[in-house]
């Protein structure tokens, strides 16, 4: 069986620590970056489009090639990575007809700031 290609690009929040004297439990401050990965996926997919969020730790998260697990909602995506990412989002309509539960392994094509 010959894997399709799943391209996703992603906008950026970084869970990152703040100064003692900023700290809000539970806090993410966003980054304005956006990131590529390209990868392949166990099955065939319907064409989507969505604005997902992507959530890491480490610049050193957006890096290399990472195998990943989620699912393919008939209205969301949410994916999550080897190494602790998270991408989730609303598909934009009219989604898919069908939930798919995705697999695969990709790699990080670039980051722009």
């Amino acid at each position: 069986m010959q894997n399709e290609v799943l391209k996703l690009h992603a906008h950026c929040h970084r869970k990152n620590p703040l100064p003692d004297s900023q700290k809000d439990r539970g806090h993410v401050r966003p980054e304005r970056k956006t990131v590529s990965f390209q990868a392949s996926v166990n099955l065939p997919l319907e064409s989507f489009t969505s604005d997902v969020t992507l959530t890491y730790s480490s610049e050193d998260d957006l890096t290399g090639n990472r195998s990943y697990a989620g699912t393919v909602g008939k209205q969301t995506i949410e994916l999550s990575f080897n190494n602790g990412p998270a991408l989730t989002g609303p598909l934009d309509a009219p989604g898919l007809d069908h939930a798919n539960s995705v697999v695969g392994t990709g790699s990080w094509q670039h980051a722009v700031t």
